[in-house]
């Protein structure tokens, strides 16, 4: 029972990383798509309260991308980059097999250090490969609505969310490596403890 515990642990990982972002009270008011009342002053609207046709013609505009940007401040800007990043932006699937192989093969590799040396070098590599700014390619990629990109506490909002998507997969495919070794290691010791490999 006793070394089922640390296995529970770990496969409840990926639910901690998915919970690691802070809660923006911005950017579930933020989180609605944006557009502009024609009928009144500059004011932010949901596109749902504009007819088909004007929403899709905001859309595929390229100077009122900016323009629906305008009446916003630069919090409400971050946040809305921030949402828009938790919606639209898809880290890379290499980023859980490389937190994968960080769980699976750090901690063998570190085996003669002393154990929880091994996990915390292991989780170590993992933050730090999941740590890396995407690519703006990618960024500009994911993005629904690209020339909103161009602001910078938009883009900032939307790379920090971005970031910490691709930091949650890292971590996620960590915590199934560092579980996949663990009950390898539990199986190699019984075997050898039982005389299996004899």
């Amino acid at each position: 029972m006793r070394t089922l515990l640390p296995l529970a642990l770990l496969l409840g990982l990926p639910l901690f990383a998915s919970a690691q972002s802070s809660p923006d009270s911005l950017a579930t008011a933020a989180a609605a798509p944006l557009a502009l009342d024609t009928t009144a002053h500059a004011r932010p609207v949901a596109a749902t309260q504009l007819p088909l046709d004007s929403v899709t013609a905001l859309m595929t505009a390229p100077d009122t991308a900016l323009a629906l940007l305008q009446p916003l401040s630069a919090p409400e800007r971050y946040a809305l980059g921030r949402a828009n990043a938790k919606h639209d932006y898809h880290p890379p699937k290499g980023t859980f097999w490389i937190g994968m192989g960080t769980g699976f093969v750090a901690p063998t590799l570190l085996l003669p250090a002393p154990f929880p040396l091994g996990l915390v070098g292991s989780a170590g590599s993992a933050v730090a490969i999941g740590m890396v700014k995407p690519k703006p390619e990618r960024l500009q990629a994911s993005a629904q609505r690209p020339a909103l990109l161009r602001d910078a506490d938009y883009q900032k909002g939307y790379a920090h969310q971005a970031r910490n998507k691709k930091l949650g997969r890292t971590m996620a495919g960590w915590g199934v490596g560092t579980a996949l070794w663990v009950g390898a290691l539990v199986i190699t010791l019984a075997a050898l403890l039982s005389g299996g490999f004899s």
